[in-house]
C-alpha cells in the first residue's frame, strides 16, 4: 500500500524501528507498518493506487489417464 506524506523526508517508528518516507512516498507492505501509518495525522493513503486482491492461482487441469 502507497502513502503520501506533505513532509518529503518524514520519518516514523514501527516496533521501535526508524522507517522514513522518501520523497514524501512510502510504501508499505507489512501489516504493522500499515496500522500505524494510517493512524498518523500527516500521512494519506495514495488513493490513486486501486487496492489489490488476491487472486487464487488456476488450478491445474487434471489429466485424463487412459485405463484400458
Amino acid at each position: 500500500m502507497k502513502f503520501k506524506s506533505k513532509y518529503p523526508e518524514y520519518g516514523f517508528y514501527v516496533d521501535g524501528q526508524f522507517r522514513q518516507f522518501h520523497g514524501g512516498e512510502y510504501v508499505a507492505n507489512d501489516e504493522k507498518e500499515i496500522e500505524v501509518l494510517k493512524a498518523l495525522s500527516d500521512v494519506e493513503a495514495d488513493e490513486a493506487e486501486a487496492p489489490t486482491e488476491e487472486v487464487a492461482a488456476p488450478k491445474p487441469k487434471a489429466s485424463r489417464s487412459s485405463k484400458k
